[in-house]
């Protein structure tokens, strides 16, 4: 049997990268995984963002976010699980990527609220905020393939594990923190000692623990 028997999950972002990889994993587990297929929004330098990219990457990264939250809270069984998807660029304050950090602040932001609104219904609301993820959009965001492999040299020079990290080990956090919240309960000091240390394993491919998440009970 698998750890997600019985349960249904709802996975947005399904076109590339991360959101197919989750609906895999959760679906191995014994879950019911619908997939919805929009894109995220791509990043861009801010010196070329126009208003019309920039009002679009906030309405797929927290309009979309909050209203499909919305939605779906009245469908979701007391003791669910919401995992949302942040990035390390929110914290980094990077050069050129200001209109997709600020987003991904935001989703911080309605996470620690989220939590402390659901808590009476059990629900445990979480970030992943992975770094760099090799995706077909962050290919296509840096314009062309040699600026692909001159990025990827770059991640692969300044992290342990010496390249981009995987769709499928970001989704791999996602079905943990979706598991059944018993299974997690002793784990939660290996992911509070993941946000203190090094993380050895690279820190483009595990996504770590950051502060703008809620520990359940």
């Amino acid at each position: 049997m698998g750890e997600l028997d019985g349960r249904t999950s709802i996975v947005t972002g399904g076109k590339g990268g991360i959101g197919p990889a989750s609906a895999v994993q959760l679906a191995e587990k014994g879950s019911h995984v619908l997939v919805i297929g929009r894109g995220e929004a791509g990043v861009e330098a801010a010196i070329e963002t126009t208003e019309a990219h920039f009002d679009r990457t906030v309405a797929v990264n927290v309009r979309g976010t909050v209203l499909t939250v919305q939605k779906a809270l009245p469908l979701l069984d007391d003791g669910a699980s919401v995992v949302l998807v942040g990035s390390t660029a929110a914290e980094r304050g990077m050069e050129g990527f200001g209109a997709y950090a600020a987003p991904k602040a935001a989703v911080c932001s309605f996470a620690r609220t989220w939590s402390a609104e659901l808590k009476t219904r059990g629900i445990r609301v979480n970030v992943i905020s992975p770094a760099w993820i090799q995706t077909p959009g962050g290919t296509a965001v840096l314009g062309d393939e040699e600026a692909a492999r001159a990025m990827r040299a770059h991640v692969a020079a300044t992290v342990p594990k010496g390249r981009m990290g995987r769709p499928e080990e970001a989704a791999a956090v996602v079905t943990f923190l979706a598991s059944d919240p018993q299974q997690l309960r002793g784990r939660r000091e290996l992911l509070r000692r993941r946000r203190r240390e090094p993380d050895m394993s690279g820190r483009a491919a595990v996504p770590r623990r950051v502060p703008c998440e809620r520990s359940w009970p």
